[in-house]
């Protein structure tokens, strides 16, 4: 799961007041259900359970404009974050780049002008036959 960038900062909206009042009406209809099973308690649960859904839908939308990148183009983050995720894959890219440069070298120096790499001998003898 990657990191979020937060473009504004949390409030309390009047969509999670009512959320709150939602929540605990839908649990105080549904404790009064457990303890006498009724139809009137079970309607009223249910009617809770289907506003607080469309309250949940909307206070979903509010939060997901906090880190969403397309809906804060001109904003910048106000808590930039260094994570240590990031930091460890910085790390292992400059590992694995240092891994490819170290395969990719000649395992010969030609420090030597006599000396010859298998591959040349082999070339050579291609070429001469």
């Amino acid at each position: 799961m990657t990191n979020r960038r937060l473009y504004r900062s949390p409030e309390e909206t009047a969509r999670h007041r009512q959320m709150k009042q939602l929540c605990l009406e839908y649990f105080t209809q549904y404790e009064k259900l457990m303890k006498h099973p009724s139809k009137t308690y079970a309607t009223r649960a249910r009617k809770a359970c289907i506003r607080l859904k469309k309250v949940v839908h909307a206070r979903g939308i509010e939060l997901l404009e906090l880190y969403a990148p397309s809906l804060n183009t001109d904003r910048d983050p106000i808590y930039p974050i260094k994570h240590w995720k990031q930091t460890l894959d910085k790390r292992e890219k400059e590992r694995w780049l240092k891994n490819q440069e170290e395969e990719h070298q000649d395992p010969c120096d030609h420090q030597d002008e006599e000396h010859q790499c298998p591959k040349e001998r082999v070339e050579e003898e291609n070429n001469a036959s």
